[in-house]
């Protein structure tokens, strides 16, 4: 990074000015590979472009061709005029592809598909990430969010005030680091009816680490994260369904208003929306339905008891 780019990027979180950085590096090695300069502006926007196209027909998902093309402005782009006149084609392409997936990635599928994405990087040795997913499956967590959880964010149950719920903070103001909303302290507790099972699991990931300035899950990163579900996606034959880390995080508030576990302003709580028509897509579950159609019966199959037997692998790897 130019020096002189420096004082801008003070304002990113440190977790965002990692994915540019490895988006961009991705770009660039994509660029050598396919013989594309990248001498002026110009190129870069069209490069990008080709770039993004590649990403849409690999099954990727948007953030990371939204970080290819944000962390090439923040990080490398040195022309005399502001971002908003930069890359214009590969901002539209950004736009096109959103718009080619208007709102279903917004409503996901049945939870039972993320407990096989779980069981399946538990089988990998990813338990970092089977972890995280199965805690973003029921607290609504975005995936940096789960990915950052620490030992000092941690709520554990409690004998003198009889409390027995385990939870965490996010955006803990000790840590001086804000959620996505710019909000501080947001606390979710593990004890939604019929999941009390994510309960256990924080007590294994907790051991030895409650109160410590430590990562939960220091072997996980955001790219990693990413492609344990696209090595799955591939493996199952579902790649053109494009499930993402951060679709959990919108199929369990499906899920929950669906099965009606929690109603719309309890939706909007746990997920920390601040604007209540961010949750209005949930009360409709049609298009959930729609969605589970789409998956074929033989990996519902596969799912039927995926979750018990996640727990148990998962149990042994934390003794």
């Amino acid at each position: 990074m130019a020096p002189h780019k420096k004082p801008r990027c003070l304002k990113l979180k440190p977790i965002t000015l990692v994915n540019y950085g490895t988006a961009v590096g991705e770009f660039e090695d994509w660029c050598r590979s396919h013989r594309k300069l990248n001498i002026i502006i110009g190129d870069v926007d069209r490069n990008l472009c080709c770039f993004i196209t590649d990403l849409i027909e690999d099954a990727r998902g948007i953030n990371e061709g939204s970080y290819a093309v944000y962390g090439w402005l923040a990080l490398k782009a040195d022309e005399n005029l502001p971002d908003r006149f930069l890359l214009p084609h590969a901002k539209a392409a950004l736009n096109g592809w959103q718009s080619r997936y208007p709102g279903k990635t917004r409503v996901g599928f049945d939870l039972k598909l993320f407990d096989l994405f779980a069981l399946r990087f538990a089988r990998m040795g990813c338990f970092d990430a089977a972890s995280a997913l199965l805690l973003s499956a029921d607290g609504y967590f975005r995936p940096s969010e789960a990915i950052g959880l620490n030992g000092l964010d941690i709520i554990c149950p409690n004998k003198f005030t009889k409390s027995r719920i385990w939870g965490v903070i996010t955006g803990n103001f000790d840590r001086g680091i804000a959620t996505k909303n710019k909000s501080f302290d947001d606390t979710t507790l593990f004890n939604t009816p019929g999941r009390e099972d994510v309960g256990t699991l924080m007590s294994w990931i907790a051991r030895g680490k409650v109160g410590l300035d430590v990562a939960l899950f220091p072997g996980l990163s955001l790219p990693k994260y990413e492609k344990a579900f696209n090595v799955v996606s591939k493996e199952l034959d579902i790649k053109n369904l494009r499930i993402t880390p951060h679709l959990a995080r919108h199929s369990v508030a499906s899920f929950d208003s669906l099965h009606k576990i929690r109603n719309k302003d309890e939706i909007r709580v746990r997920g920390h929306w601040k604007c209540p028509k961010s949750v209005d897509r949930y009360e409709k579950p049609g298009r959930m339905l729609i969605q589970n159609n789409r998956v074929p019966d033989r990996v519902w199959l596969l799912a039927e008891n995926a979750r018990a037997e996640c727990f148990s692998i998962l149990k042994s790897h934390y003794k």
